[in-house]
């Protein structure tokens, strides 16, 4: 898009008219200075859209306000902001305020479609809003001529053709005075490569080089300044091991930059086991993960009854009583580990001694009495000469010519009463 700019400066009484040969309304300020000034050489492409800037500006403090109309011999006038087409001119939709005794109206001509010289007129006018005629001023621009040149392209469509700024007519985003990106580009046409980018890339310092910035205010730019990274949240910039893609160990520091310290997913944390009875020993089906001990844990895991603080690996077993406080996990009634309860009575006549149970090999200890009596014996009474023994006979009393002969009859050669076993212990320890 060209850029023309017209100045009007009036510096005595008068009215602006519509036209130069229609101001009947107002008389010519005198003097009357008029200047235009084109940001290019006039020439523009056919179809192309130039933006125009037409300046008014006064030296007499009495002119607050301004107006202005433009004409042009052909082309077409885009309204901007407070003015209007009307007829194929150009006018104020309202008087503007002259800050500083100057204003500007802003609005837009695009070329005819042919080639060919265009002639533009303007005409200002600045005055002090009294209710009357008298006392204002008006001025006319100097015709500005515009070359319409089929060799002023617009090829991208970006309304800047060759002539008038556009360093590269293949890319609608180049242009003079268009945003500069981080494309490597030219887009401003200032022979200058992304620099004071609209879209600049934050970039943190990365002190110790893990990939990761500190918490300092990035820099702005389209490449990354030296040691700058575009990842920040590093909590430790002075340790490559922290930083937020680091896994968590448990070295009493925050390895993963989340906030805290040894948590559960560290990678080497130990498994601890609820330890519910405070005896040191935990359940082995109710854990947590931590880097040390917590509190009510412990790092055993063989507590079979978790609700008992008397029962434990270790605990002192009590026989008989239907609990297992050491948590071997065997008969509460088999003392000797032998397989064979004392319980029912008659079952292991000598709980002490793995080598006495029904069936063992030493006869002297297989709990079979040879004589057994009618009914079975209290495993809770004091021990006889008989049970002590395990003898069909008196304890201590010879062998008799009946007995011996019965001996083929008994299918089994008979244990020598000589012979005596030990008396069990009683029922209840």
């Amino acid at each position: 898009m060209m850029w023309l700019s017209v100045a009007v400066w009036a510096s005595s009484g008068g009215k602006v008219g519509v036209s130069e040969a229609g101001c009947s309304c107002h008389a010519l300020a005198s003097p009357g200075t008029v200047a235009v000034a084109f940001a290019s050489s006039g020439r523009v492409g056919p179809g192309s859209t130039v933006e125009v800037a037409l300046e008014v500006s006064t030296t007499n403090p009495a002119w607050t306000w301004a107006g202005m109309n433009v004409a042009c011999s052909d082309g077409t006038l885009i309204a901007g902001f407070n003015t209007d087409v009307s007829n194929g001119e150009l006018t104020h939709r309202g008087a503007q305020f002259l800050t500083g005794g100057a204003v500007s109206f802003a609005f837009r001509w695009q070329a005819p479609s042919s080639d060919g010289p265009v002639t533009c007129t303007a005409v200002a006018n600045a005055v002090d809003l009294n209710g009357t005629t008298s006392g204002d001023g008006y001025a006319f621009a100097p015709d500005l001529l515009i070359e319409v040149d089929a060799a002023c392209t617009d090829t991208d469509g970006d309304g800047v053709d060759t002539c008038n700024g556009d360093c590269d007519d293949a890319r609608a985003s180049v242009f003079t005075g268009a945003p500069e990106s981080c494309d490597l580009l030219d887009n401003d046409c200032d022979g200058t490569t992304d620099e004071e980018p609209t879209d600049p890339a934050s970039w943190y310092l990365d002190a110790d080089a893990d990939g990761f910035g500190g918490a300092g205010a990035p820099v702005l730019a389209c490449d990354a300044p030296s040691g700058h990274v575009l990842l920040d949240g590093d909590c430790n910039d002075g340790d490559a091991a922290d930083n937020p893609a680091a896994f968590e160990v448990c070295d009493g520091e925050d390895d993963d930059c989340d906030g805290s310290v040894d948590e559960a997913d560290a990678l080497d944390a130990l498994v601890f086991y609820l330890d519910a009875d405070l005896d040191g020993y935990g359940n082995p089906t109710d854990t947590t993960a931590a880097c040390s001990v917590p509190a009510g844990y412990s790092v055993r895991s063989d507590d079979c009854d978790d609700d008992d603080g008397t029962v434990f690996p270790g605990s002192a077993e009590v026989w008989y009583d239907h609990v297992d406080q050491d948590c071997s996990g065997g008969s509460d009634f088999d003392q000797d580990g032998d397989g064979v309860d004392r319980d029912p009575p008659g079952q292991d006549c000598y709980d002490t001694d793995p080598s006495a149970y029904p069936g063992a090999p030493d006869l002297a200890l297989d709990c079979v009495d040879d004589e057994a009596p009618e009914t079975a014996p209290d495993p809770d009474a004091a021990p006889t000469a008989q049970r002590a023994n395990g003898c069909g006979c008196d304890a201590g009393a010879a062998p008799t010519a009946l007995w011996l002969l019965a001996i083929p009859a008994l299918g089994r050669r008979r244990r020598p009463c000589s012979r005596s076993r030990p008396a069990p212990p009683p029922a209840s320890g």
